[in-house]
């Protein structure tokens, strides 16, 4: 009898296991839609003629950008650094982050590489190398004066994961409208 009690406790708790694991697999679910959706969006960027596809100057992948209002300064390099207003999105249009010039009057400063970062996270002062590699990849591509909107595939954003925050979802494609108030070159730091 003692056999078989245990054989009916041991039932139970498979079932209740699994019946938990179904819940994570409908998270599992919509993780598949929205790595879908995002997927199919940024591979639908192909086909418009308003963009144009960047091939990533240190991996495999590719950006897509459309170029708003063209350039009139010093171009970004790798040993540069910028100073930029922009707006991130998500495909849906939903406004994940912004910085721009009517809210704030400072912007947003970024080293392209590492070597030419002097940000002191104590203070929140200086330019920082600390963003997705999309951004590395564009800005490379951008000058001064100019606004653009990029399409960054999850690849060279967040990837699988979520970002510190936990605001943006793993598998996103991330959209960025850029616009590059000042580059400075190396020579200049």
């Amino acid at each position: 009898m003692k056999k078989y009690v245990y054989l009916w406790t041991m039932m139970c708790f498979a079932v209740a296991f699994f019946s938990c694991g179904s819940d994570s697999d409908d998270n599992e679910e919509v993780d598949e839609a929205w790595k879908l959706q995002n997927e199919q969006a940024f591979a639908d960027k192909a086909f418009d003629a308003a963009f144009t596809r960047y091939l990533s100057l240190s991996s495999s992948g590719a950006l897509y950008y459309k170029q708003i209002t063209p350039g009139n300064g010093k171009r970004i390099y790798y040993n540069s650094r910028a100073e930029v207003y922009y707006e991130g999105s998500f495909i849906d249009g939903t406004v994940f982050d912004k910085r721009d010039a009517a809210e704030y009057q400072i912007p947003f400063k970024v080293a392209i590489s590492a070597a030419v970062s002097n940000y002191n996270a104590t203070s929140a002062t200086g330019y920082t190398s600390g963003v997705i590699q999309g951004w590395i990849e564009i800005l490379q591509f951008m000058t001064e004066g100019e606004e653009g909107e990029v399409w960054i595939p999850q690849e060279m954003a967040y990837g699988t994961t979520w970002d510190y925050a936990k605001t943006i979802p793993p598998y996103s494609t991330l959209i960025f409208k850029i616009k590059i108030s000042k580059v400075i070159w190396i020579d200049e730091i």
